[in-house]
């Protein structure tokens, strides 16, 4: 397990979902780098993963995910549906209640070339905002991702221009 910050988008019917579902329900030919800094969104992470010599089932994704939301968030009913995303062998993305932002997103991996022989690979990413707002009853949002992008840029730019005067 290990914390990251990943990101989410927000659709145009208010919704939260992953850069592959926004690429597969939208025009690509219309997704600019504009449109993915006015919708892009910041999410704290935890990120799952394990891995075993038997075989891994979605089932077993999918029973962790429950365990988990009963100890954390027992008065919210979880859902489940399924995820299709490349990397995953089978996959789902679950939602907490009635919040828009998906709670985890994973399953079984394919196999990876530098896994040995046998082993099997399971990873899930826990959207740490929508669990707290499903434990408090009070809405934790997303972070914009465009100002940390243009505050990236201009370090970069500025890295770029010291460059050039070298």
């Amino acid at each position: 397990m290990f914390a990251s910050r990943g990101s989410l988008f927000l659709k145009k019917d208010g919704s939260i979902c992953s850069m592959y579902e926004l690429m597969q329900e939208e025009d690509n030919e219309k997704l600019s780098d504009t449109r993915f800094l006015q919708c892009g969104r910041l999410s704290d992470m935890l990120v799952l993963m394990w891995m075993r010599s038997d075989s891994i089932e979605l089932r077993s994704v999918e029973e962790l995910l429950r365990r988990l939301s009963g100890m954390i968030t027992p008065k919210v009913e979880p859902c489940f549906l399924p995820y299709g995303e490349p990397g995953y062998r089978s996959a789902l993305r679950m939602q907490l209640g009635d919040i828009f932002v998906p709670a985890a997103v994973g399953g079984v991996c394919y196999t990876l070339p530098w896994m040995p022989e046998g082993v099997n690979l399971a990873s899930v990413r826990l959207f740490l905002e929508t669990w707290a707002t499903a434990q408090s009853g009070r809405t934790v949002e997303l972070e914009d991702i465009e100002p940390l992008l243009k505050q990236a840029l201009k370090k970069t730019s500025k890295s770029h221009s010291q460059d050039d005067k070298r």
